[in-house]
């Protein structure tokens, strides 16, 4: 492939998804999002009651989004302020803003140490959040305030100091304001969440179920409850449903049964009504269906594409995402006993055939101990040069420009579901817990071989590539043993791309934002130290045999840039093959449209490369 071929490519990719991080005001009226060009992210608005286009949206700041966050908690239509959460150089050291519309300033409302989570009043006069003050060997320390953004108020609610219980992301406030119900994680651990009710005039708290109940999935499902009782999402059964639990005797009501995988589940509450919203997709055919229940009536409505539910004050988005649809947004309503489309946005210019010429299938294969691994491949619409398999968070039918990409150069992409990645229950995730490195590796050696009898292809035609945990994922890949727990793991493979991943586990332990993260993957460092070794590639970097191309963010407070560095030194001192690119002025993110541009560039150019050899 010509260097004019993939300059092409990812020019094109680039320049068709312009827009990012799009947010819908609570009124469900404006739409807010970052549009990417050659100098940076710049927020724009769009006025939905006229046009749905977002190439019409208005430029309302020329600042920058692509050096700090945009995450946006509330629009004051009346005073023309968007209040967002927002960092230094992408460091993840949260606090709250406000931008007023139009404006190129940000004004600091709340400093924070790390604001993890914010949610509002109904009446958005009052927000409410948690900062994250400290963590320390996993434990992490926590306080909620509210904040009066009238009277410019701040009042501390809840400090999680010392209690068995401390707070995660996720809140939910009474209409009368007197109560809250916030997520929480029994020791801080990641497979442990439960409810807190805290009575802010009372100041009193309690936690809500039994323990035999916390699981590692649970969310909140509604902004704001009654006083009778809460919608909650638990996958303590197996796989995700819906139950309402009542304040009075803690009853907890199953209102979903659910024997697989959802794209969501929700409230959608009318004038008359409270309807159940529950979305499964249709691997096989590719639709997704939308079953929806109430008092009066039960039914189920088909849709082409995988759809998720997001929720919005007024009312329910659905958002598409499948390398076969593309991205977009529709905003739903119940009518007639039918889920009807009012507004369509499409977050991708021009036709999608265009942007994504692949072909997608629903496969399994059978890994090394016979489990079945589900995953999808995405083949593309011309000579296949090889293959690349995302390492972790695969399985899913979901759509990104960057595997577009990779099908557009000839390249399949193979997502499998390997053990530990969401989508396919609770026992499914729980397989890595303790093994991080382990056996869901086992899982991509067999993806590899399954992929040379389904399409004839060479070891010499097969890379790994992942980022974050996936990024870890494809250097153990490629720095496994000749043997592990008896079961062959050395493969040649071709090629790895590591995006901000991470080389060691010590490292990483002692220098991440989310040290959590490591005790559920291989337990608590002090007494696995030799197992965090054992398990960190930097320890074995003469198994090396294939090149290797990281790409990283200076900043990142997730995988710190350390444990890559020394990695790095590592691949020179045993003179190992290696491309590293730095993307300027990132932490966990890749930034704005010259630097997915230049990633998709050098990816594919490595690739391309390799394989070629």
């Amino acid at each position: 492939m010509k260097k004019s071929e993939i300059d092409s490519i990812a020019s094109l990719i680039a320049d068709y998804l312009p827009y990012r991080k799009l947010w819908i005001s609570h009124e469900g009226n404006l739409a807010f999002f970052l549009k990417d060009s050659d100098d940076g992210s710049k927020l724009c608005r769009l006025d939905l009651n006229q046009t749905f286009e977002l190439d019409a949206g208005e430029l309302i700041s020329d600042l920058d989004f692509s050096k700090q966050a945009f995450l946006p908690i509330s629009y004051s239509k009346e005073e023309s302020l968007l209040y967002i959460r927002s960092d230094q150089h992408n460091r993840e050291n949260y606090s709250i803003y406000s931008l007023r519309i139009p404006g190129n300033s940000l004004e600091l409302v709340i400093k924070c140490t790390k604001c993890v989570f914010v949610t509002s009043d109904i009446d958005m006069q009052k927000i409410f959040y948690i900062d994250r003050i400290s963590v320390i060997d996993g434990k992490r320390h926590n306080k909620l305030f509210e904040y009066n953004l009238k009277t410019k108020i701040k009042k501390e609610l809840y400090d999680d100091l010392n209690c068995i219980h401390t707070l995660a992301p996720g809140l939910s406030i009474s209409l009368d304001t007197n109560k809250i119900i916030a997520l929480c994680r029994r020791d801080s651990l990641r497979n442990k969440h439960n409810l807190l009710a805290i009575n802010i005039k009372g100041n009193s708290s309690k936690v809500l179920l039994d323990e035999s109940q916390e699981t590692s999935r649970l969310k909140i499902v509604e902004r704001n409850f009654d006083t009778d009782g809460i919608h909650f999402i638990s996958d303590n059964c197996g796989w995700d449903d819906l139950f309402y639990l009542y304040f009075f005797d803690k009853k907890i009501e199953n209102m979903t049964v659910c024997d697989g995988p959802t794209n969501g589940l929700g409230i959608l509450k009318t004038k008359s009504s409270k309807n159940i919203v529950n979305l499964s997709y249709d691997r096989d055919n590719q639709q997704t269906i939308i079953n929806i229940k109430s008092s009066n009536f039960d039914k189920s409505i088909i849709k082409k594409g995988n759809l998720y539910l997001e929720d919005n004050i007024d009312g329910y988005w659905l958002f598409s995402s499948s390398m076969s649809c593309g991205p977009r947004r529709q905003k739903m309503k119940i009518e007639s006993e039918n889920l009807k489309e009012t507004k369509h946005l499409k977050l991708f210019r021009g036709k999608i055939e265009n942007l994504s010429q692949c072909d997608a299938e629903f496969v399994a294969y059978k890994t090394f101990d016979g489990k079945e691994i589900p995953g999808y491949i995405f083949k593309p619409q011309k000579k296949v040069l090889g293959a690349i398999i995302i390492s972790f968070y695969g399985g899913l039918d979901t759509f990104s420009s960057y595997y577009a990409a990779f099908c557009r150069a000839g390249f399949i992409v193979f997502s499998p579901g390997v053990r530990g990645c969401d989508g396919y229950g609770k026992e499914w995730r729980r397989l890595i817990d303790g093994d991080l490195g382990g056996y869901e590796i086992l899982d991509l050696v067999w993806a590899a071989k399954w992929l040379e009898r389904e399409f004839d292809l060479l070891p010499a035609q097969i890379g790994l590539e992942g980022g974050s945990h996936g990024g870890y994922s494809v250097l153990r890949g490629l720095t496994m043993p000749e043997k592990f727990n008896g079961y062959k793991s050395s493969y040649p493979f071709a090629f790895g791309i590591s995006g901000m991943g991470f080389a060691d586990l010590t490292d990483f332990y002692l220098n991440s934002s989310i040290q959590d993260w490591c005790i559920r993957m291989l337990g608590p460092y002090e007494k696995n130290k030799e197992l965090y070794q054992e398990r960190s590639p930097i320890n074995h970097v003469e198994r090396l045999s294939a090149p290797v191309f990281l790409h990283i963010g200076p900043n990142d407070p997730r995988c710190p840039r350390s444990s890559i560095d020394g990695f790095v030194s590592q691949l020179i001192k045993l003179d190992k093959p290696y491309r590293v690119f730095e993307i300027k002025d990132q932490g966990h993110t890749v930034g704005a449209k010259s630097s997915w541009y230049e990633l998709i560039k050098q990816t594919i150019s490595f690739a391309v490369d390799c394989v070629k050899q």
